[in-house]
């Protein structure tokens, strides 16, 4: 996971969940979420929740995120 990825804006609605969530992954058991202000996706589970890039966000979300 990439520590450099997010804005101010999703940096600091990331620990209150004000990112707005794109769906829920039932392989993965995570939340996918987007911020709108930047377009960096998070992904969310219970211990963590973590800026990833668009293909690491596709790799672990791929019933959410169709590639391409």
């Amino acid at each position: 996971m990439e520590s450099e990825l997010g804005c101010p804006v999703c940096r600091a609605g990331a620990h209150t969940i004000d990112i707005p969530e794109v769906g829920v992954s039932l392989m993965s058991h995570v939340i996918v979420r987007r911020c709108p202000a930047c377009a960096t996706y998070w992904l969310e589970t219970e211990r963590y929740l973590a800026a990833v890039s668009d293909d690491e966000a596709r790799r672990e979300a791929p019933d959410v995120l169709a590639a391409g």
